[in-house]
């Protein structure tokens, strides 16, 4: 974490899009990483999801900095979320074998040979853009669904033998 940089806390997004910051009781139970990189902020979605974003940084050579940000969303595999899929209890099965318990979203937007003064408010900038960008369509209360059934659509074309009986 860079020496400047808040402390790490737990945000929660409201439907308006407004943040408010709370400190979890303990940093271990409710912030801690599950991935690589250092956990920068934790945002709870309008839709219940949470969005974990990661500073995966890294110095390149000399002063020269990989900046990359990670933004992750896991979403419990549901058998709802198939409601519209023929034998959805098959398809079930086959997702939950094959991407486990949940299905993640993952974006990482990396900037390369950035200098060591420039590190942090690059980091920032490519965090405020994700914000921008990014938080109305993870905060959409169809997400989940819809991300579950683009990775059932993807097995199934990677994979169409599975899907024969």
């Amino acid at each position: 974490m860079w020496p400047n940089t808040p402390q790490v806390g737990c945000f929660e997004l409201s439907k308006r899009g407004e943040k408010s910051r709370t400190m979890p009781k303990s940093p271990l139970k409710s912030c801690a990483p599950n991935g690589s990189g250092d956990l920068f902020e934790t945002l709870k979605l309008p839709n219940g999801l949470t969005l974990e974003i990661r500073n995966r940084s890294r110095l390149l050579a000399g002063d020269r900095w990989l900046v990359s940000l990670e933004a992750r969303v896991d979403i419990p595999l549901r058998m709802s979320h198939l409601d519209s899929v023929p034998e959805k209890a098959h398809a079930f099965s086959l997702l939950e074998k094959t991407l486990g318990p949940t299905v993640t979203y993952s974006y990482t937007r990396d900037r390369h040979f950035v200098s060591r003064d420039q590190k942090e408010a690059v980091f920032l900038e490519v965090l405020d853009t994700l914000k921008r960008n990014t938080l109305a369509y993870l905060s959409h209360p169809d997400f989940a669904r819809k991300l579950t059934l683009s990775k059932y659509r993807e097995l199934k074309k990677k994979n169409p033998q599975l899907f024969l009986r």
